[in-house]
């Protein structure tokens, strides 16, 4: 008996290599992706803000055109009150060259006491005896006509009249420690920021504490640490323009100096920022705090003051031009394949040809003419036997077919879930009411502000949608329904970044699936069995590859800063992880549930009429168009790529007049090869017009337009390839070819994968 198994084994040995080269090759995908699948760049811009950098070159121009007007207004009366006691200490503190430039860029002219540093440390004041110091020491008090030499010499600023000071300084200190307002600053905001932690603590969660006044009501404060500037805080001040925010101090601070800065906004409209220092000691431990710091060198980023505008820095996508070229290439390569997919162009061996009516452009056709033109696989061999408590689902199965002919990609979606409702028919309604609460929560979570809700509420509106897009697309409804309704749609990056999150949950299940279709017969036979397998690399891999994508490029989309960027490799994970386990859900309900899956899943879905697929293909256009000009903006380069766009879906009405050519259709590359063309294609065409252009905003428009000209172009000569001869399939998948399928199929694949990591 042993021997005849090892006789058998060895009898199979060419049809079990195949297969344990496929399984090796998905261990190590996977293992690709998590390891080595780097998230695209995060476009974070942090712009400088000027006006610390100006105030000392524009104060000292200011103080001495005041001084000749207020100088006589001193009293000689009053400078007893001057505390002399404070000069000698002041001056070996102060340097009279730098004390005006430092009290610019800090905000603090004045001391605790309300007199002027500048004015002692000059040697400007007088004595209680009302000589001057600086004459005393120079031995003459007087020029020879009559005037005081060092009285004409003093700098401006000493002259000037310290009230001025105590007016405008929001920052000065009573004796106290306080915050002093004199009534001549009415209106200035006085902020306040406290860290809550003794020296030699672990500074890693310290508490901060921030408190303000004067602020315009219904403004924004934000927290933010630096070097690298993280947002930790935001408040709104009520309506008496005061408020207070608690945070911490993150637990990721390197060693070295950081700064805590306030940015709000005053009563009177002007911005205002506010500092304190702190040291992180080599063992991460609170080494100092230096209030009042100078925020002076800081890399400033912007926020708006509106607080219905998520609270992050601002993003403007074409200051990192490399990364708009990479999403551009990632975007039309899903977009192209996908399409293809569904025209017809691919599917392997496994997947049947539609008509020439399925024949459609990639570029423009997307998503919705690959589910236009799915066709499933399902096993007729048993009976249907759906529960009476079931006819829920089977409604919504009547529904699909019904809505296919206004919208093929609703009626997809709405399909989506079948191997889900035929193992646990109406429970399988809980996804949908989940997916509803889930989307009200992470609104709520937000503050009803367009911007992603954090992970413990996206991984799972993500792993839903995955499985059941219609649940996935309620979702995401319910999110974006609670932002409008709480007035968070301000704008239209607020519209873009709803879209995004719209894609993050339901894009990366529709996507996979609709560039290799997972729903066929059971496996049975060694090449259904090989195809399985290959679903369960590629799709998954596809599926994580393209939440990467979407999920970097939410900043650029949504000009803001989105934390979540740095989390896209984590959620690709997720999407891999989700899409194995439903490329294995689908092959259990074709062998066990196969009549539910016929009866939940039709397959007679109408073909949309020449009215639907112009409206849609304008609709799509006009979607491409509204996305699109976030990463590149209103330029010329995005209307002729929306052109290419637009024209395939348009001139797939004209097909059936051309002759078809069985030839030309078989040398059309598609799914992995042409995923792996189109990477290589954009990669070039990228370097070789960053050479040309350099790393500037026109280089990244131009790779943008390069990367819509393949699917047009790919469109177009679709148009006279619709489809092989009859009884025919690509010449790769016929029985002689099947060893170059396989090998050559691992190997194409393994390219892939090194393209989609290096874009």
């Amino acid at each position: 008996m042993k021997q005849s198994r090892a006789h058998g084994v060895r009898g199979n040995l060419p049809a079990v290599l195949p297969r344990l080269a496929l399984a090796l090759l998905l261990v190590g995908g996977w293992a690709t992706l998590a390891l080595g699948l780097p998230a695209q760049a995060v476009s974070i811009v942090a712009e400088d803000d000027d006006a610390p950098a100006e105030a000392p070159a524009e104060a000292p121009a200011e103080a001495p055109a005041e001084a000749p007007a207020e100088a006589p207004a001193d009293d000689p009366a009053e400078a007893p009150a001057d505390e002399p006691a404070e000069a000698p200490a002041d001056e070996p503190a102060d340097d009279p060259a730098e004390a005006p430039a430092d009290d610019s860029a800090t905000g603090a002219d004045a001391d605790a006491d309300g007199t002027d540093e500048d004015a002692d440390a000059d040697g400007t004041d007088e004595d209680a005896d009302g000589t001057d110091e600086d004459a005393d020491a120079d031995g003459t008090d007087e020029d020879a006509d009559g005037t005081d030499e060092d009285a004409d010499a003093t700098d401006a600023d000493a002259d000037a009249t310290d009230a001025d000071a105590d007016a405008t300084d929001a920052d000065a200190l009573d004796e106290a420690g306080e915050p002093v307002v004199d009534e001549a600053g009415a209106g200035a905001a006085v902020v306040t920021i406290d860290i809550v932690a003794e020296i030699g603590v672990p500074a890693g969660g310290s508490a901060v504490n921030v408190t303000a006044n004067g602020l315009l009501p219904g403004g924004r404060a934000v927290l933010l640490v630096f070097s690298t500037p993280q947002v930790i805080g935001a408040a709104t001040a009520d309506a008496e323009g005061a408020l207070s925010m608690s945070a911490e101090l993150p637990g990721d601070l390197s060693p070295g100096d950081h700064t805590l800065v306030v940015q709000a906004v005053d009563s009177t409209g002007a911005p205002t920022e506010v500092a304190t220092g702190f040291v992180i000691a080599a063992d991460g431990t609170l080494a100092s705090v230096t209030p009042n710091a100078s925020t002076k060198g800081l890399a400033m980023p912007k926020f708006s003051s509106n607080p219905k505008v998520p609270a992050y820095p601002a993003v403007v996508a074409l200051d990192a031009p490399m990364v708009v070229a990479a999403t551009s290439i990632a975007a039309l390569t899903i977009a192209t394949v996908a399409s293809a997919a569904g025209a017809g162009h691919g599917g392997g061996g496994s997947r049947r040809t539609g008509g020439a009516g399925a024949q459609v452009g990639p570029s423009g056709e997307s998503i919705d003419t690959a589910v236009r033109a799915r066709l499933d696989n399902l096993d007729e061999s048993d009976e249907v036997v759906i529960p009476v408590q079931a006819g829920s689902l089977l409604a919504i199965a009547g529904a699909s077919g019904a809505v296919a002919r206004f919208s093929p990609l609703l009626s997809r979606t709405l399909t989506d879930a079948a191997p889900v409702r035929a193992f646990t028919g109406v429970f399988s309604l809980l996804l949908p009411l989940a997916a509803l609460l889930l989307g009200i929560f992470a609104a709520v979570s937000v503050g009803g502000r367009a911007e992603p809700a954090i992970l413990a509420l996206m991984i799972p509106l993500l792993v839903i949608g995955v499985l059941d897009a219609s649940a996935g697309l309620i979702g995401s409804l319910a999110f974006v329904v609670v932002v409008a309704v709480s007035g968070g749609i301000v704008d239209a990056a607020s519209v873009r970044t709803l879209i995004g999150v719209g894609l993050i949950i339901v894009g990366p299940g529709l996507i996979a699936g609709s560039f290799r279709d997972i729903r066929r017969r059971r496996a049975t036979g060694p090449v259904a069995i090989w195809e399985r397998l290959t679903d369960l690399v590629v799709v998954p891999l596809i599926g994580a590859w393209t939440t990467i994508a979407i999920v970097s490029s939410l900043p650029d989309l949504g000009a803001l800063d989105f934390p979540i960027a740095e989390q896209a490799r984590l959620l690709g994970i997720v999407t891999l992880i989700a899409l194995v386990f439903k490329v294995l859900l689908e092959e259990a309900a074709a062998r066990k549930v196969p009549a539910r899956m016929r009866a939940l899943a039709p397959t007679d879905i109408p073909e949309p009429g020449t009215t639907q697929q112009v409206v849609s293909a304008l609709v799509r256009t006009g979607a491409f168009l509204f996305v699109a000009a976030a990463f590149v903006g209103n330029v010329w380069q995005l209307w002729v790529a929306a052109l290419f766009f637009l024209l395939p879906g348009l001139l797939s009405l004209l097909a059936h007049r051309f002759k078809n050519s069985p030839a030309i259709w078989q040398a059309l590359p598609e799914g992995v090869p042409l995923f792996a063309v189109l990477l290589a294609f954009g990669l070039i065409i990228s370097l070789i017009l960053e050479n040309l252009l350099g790393d500037v905003p026109d280089f990244a428009q131009m790779t943008f337009l390069w990367m819509a000209v393949p699917g047009f172009l790919l469109a177009l000569v679709g148009m006279f390839a619709r489809e092989p001869k009859a009884g025919d399939t690509r010449w790769y998948t016929r029985e002689s070819m099947t060893m170059f399928y396989r090998v050559g199929g691992v190997l194409m694949l393994i390219i892939a994968v090194v393209l989609a990591a290096s874009v």
